[in-house]
């Protein structure tokens, strides 16, 4: 339910799933953004290898309501 906020919010941004090799990242939008939603969680393992290493302008994870209230 977090990630469907998280799209509502950002989805004038023209957000879509990210893959590579096999790892999915929940949204990258038009204005070159990376975001992982992880509610209370980290990203470990192969996704974060994936994430840390994807070209972006800009990378997000959003952990909580805070992080969620912060995004434009």
């Amino acid at each position: 339910m977090f990630e469907n906020l998280v799209y509502l919010k950002i989805k004038h941004k023209n957000p879509c799933y990210f893959y590579k090799n096999g790892v999915e990242i929940d949204f990258f939008t038009e204005a070159n953004t990376l975001i992982e939603t992880k509610y209370n969680s980290a990203l470990l393992g192969k996704q974060k290898k994936v994430f840390d290493s994807t070209s972006a302008e800009k990378k997000l994870v959003i952990k909580n309501v805070q992080n969620f209230m912060e995004l434009s």
